[in-house]
């Protein structure tokens, strides 16, 4: 599952890309998920950002993602996402509430 707490522990992200599996050099959205992680009430109000790296070959997107689409359930919407290369890319969602700032990352591989 993509899904997991933040490194400070405050927050449970799970994300889902549209369309799934990711496609590789096409445009795709990603519905991302924030909630308490201690008892996952959505989080409604926090700054959503999104970053994409390829390790092994040292760049990320050439697209800046932006959150289009907030929902009551702590759904965030993210337009702007491009692998335009397969291979292991990194993701980093991070999240910016009040005086909180945190991160998770998620390694997956597009085919």
């Amino acid at each position: 599952m993509r899904a997991g707490v933040t490194q400070a522990g405050n927050f449970f992200v799970h994300f889902t890309p549209d369309p799934d599996p990711i496609p590789v050099n096409e445009p795709f959205e990603l519905d991302v998920w924030v909630k308490q992680a201690k008892d996952r009430a959505p989080v409604l109000d926090a700054s959503v950002y999104i970053e994409a790296w390829m390790p092994e070959h040292a760049h990320g997107m050439h697209l800046v993602p932006r959150v289009i689409a907030r929902d009551a359930d702590g759904r965030y919407r993210l337009r702007g996402m491009l692998f335009h290369m397969p291979g292991r890319w990194q993701i980093t969602i991070d999240i910016v509430r009040a005086h909180l700032a945190e991160g998770i990352r998620f390694d997956m591989v597009i085919e």
